[in-house]
């Protein structure tokens, strides 16, 4: 009888012990699984990092490019401006001029 006892007894602990194997197993996959989606996410927000770096460096070269463009605009207008003045005091007639084209977009 007693031997019967310990019989049932390793295979319950036997059957307990598959079963923690088999559990163990699962874990240490899915750990694994956990620890590859980890090092895809990491390298996926590198690859954004480095993407979002990149785009603000183009959006900050395009802001000094308008920059430029609208200092240059700036210049121009203001040599055309010191020309009219100087054709002005050099012809009375272009004062005249000007003053109708400017009546005339009005």
């Amino acid at each position: 009888r007693r031997r019967s006892e310990l019989d049932a007894t390793h295979r319950v602990l036997d059957t307990v012990l598959k079963s923690s194997t088999v559990e163990a197993d699962r874990l240490k996959a899915a750990q694994s699984s956990a620890a590859n989606e980890a090092a895809s996410l990491h390298e996926l927000a590198e690859e954004r990092t480095l993407r979002l770096t990149e785009a603000q460096e183009r959006a900050e070269a395009a802001v000094r490019e308008l920059r430029a463009l609208v200092d240059q605009k700036g210049e121009r207008e203001r040599s055309r401006q010191e020309l009219e003045a100087q054709l002005a005091a050099l012809n009375p007639e272009f004062n005249e001029e000007q003053e109708r084209l400017r009546t005339l977009e009005r």
